[in-house]
């Protein structure tokens, strides 16, 4: 989803400033969780389409950060409220029970499974599966304006 040299460039940044944290975890540890973000929509991706991996991401954090927080104070209760900010801005339809997307639910189990054997764990992986597609996000939006510039041409 994204390298080790862009989450320390986004990280230094600020990109993760909403999760309040005074020891945060190394960016090789973020680059560990993209990597599983990866490996769970690989099998169910075409690999060419980025937004529908971002969606999937946002779909499965929304449902996780919806079914398992604990509160205004829980680290999940956070995650669903920056998947509605920039960069991401991530609104469902309300209409639905979990995930509606194959890789959404492959990552909405994963966590699921993990959340049972180590709550604290799995949100620490919902916690950063957020500030990864924060990242992804933001590259989106600068590609994006990068077409912007070079389509406008002089006219």
């Amino acid at each position: 989803m994204t390298n080790l040299e862009r989450i320390r460039k986004y990280l230094a940044d600020g990109i993760a400033e909403w999760r309040n944290e005074t020891d945060p975890e190394p960016a090789e540890r973020y680059a560990r969780t993209a990597a599983k973000l990866e490996s769970l929509l690989r099998e169910v991706s075409d690999g060419d389409d980025d937004a529908e991996d971002r969606f999937a991401v946002a779909e499965a954090l929304y449902c996780i950060s919806g079914d398992f927080h604990s509160g205004q104070a829980s680290p999940l209760y956070a995650v669903g409220g920056v998947l509605e900010s920039h960069p991401i801005w991530f609104r469902p339809s309300p209409i639905g029970n979990g995930p509606d997307s194959d890789g959404a639910r492959r990552i909405y189990r994963y966590f699921r499974a993990h959340h049972r054997r180590n709550p604290s764990g799995a949100e620490g992986f919902a916690e950063r599966a957020a500030v990864i597609l924060a990242i992804v996000c933001t590259d989106a939006d600068d590609d994006e304006t990068d077409d912007d510039e070079t389509d406008g041409g002089d006219e």
